[in-house]
């Protein structure tokens, strides 16, 4: 079992994208799922709501060409350069370079069962299990 995606109850593909359909995906992860909301000021800014998944369960169907990046040594954020959205990330540091985090809210509706939230505070926990402020909670 991944250690990026819990299994809680089956696996299937999900898909989902960005808002103008440019950017599609497919990943493969549980029905059920634990995402994080961290607390670190750029993810407060964007709203970042995400969870993990092997980097093997991902695919990207489309829109290789529409994606715009920046980002630092921790994590590459990747946009849609028409509609703005971030439908996913990919982490360049730490223990997760082999791994994309996934945001539920832009998967097609319907597939996932259960979302069980999760608050992250990388400055205050000294037992982060946040796997992409893992290693930004000392900085």
């Amino acid at each position: 079992m991944s250690h990026m995606c819990k299994m809680m109850e089956g696996v299937r593909k999900h898909k989902g994208g960005c808002h103008c359909g440019r950017v599609r995906f497919e990943v493969t992860a549980p029905t059920q799922v634990t995402v994080f909301e961290c607390s670190c000021d750029i993810c407060q800014k964007r709203q970042s709501r995400y969870f993990m998944v092997d980097a093997e369960r991902f695919l990207l169907l489309q829109g290789h060409g529409d994606l715009s990046t920046f980002g630092s040594s921790e994590v590459k954020h990747s946009f849609c350069t028409t509609c703005g959205v971030q439908s996913f990330f990919i982490p360049s540091s730490g223990d997760n370079t082999d791994s994309v985090g996934i945001m539920p809210h832009c998967l097609d509706p319907g597939t996932l069962k259960k979302i069980k939230t999760k608050k992250r505070n990388p400055k205050k926990s000294k037992e982060n299990d946040d796997p992409l402020h893992r290693a930004m909670a000392t900085a």
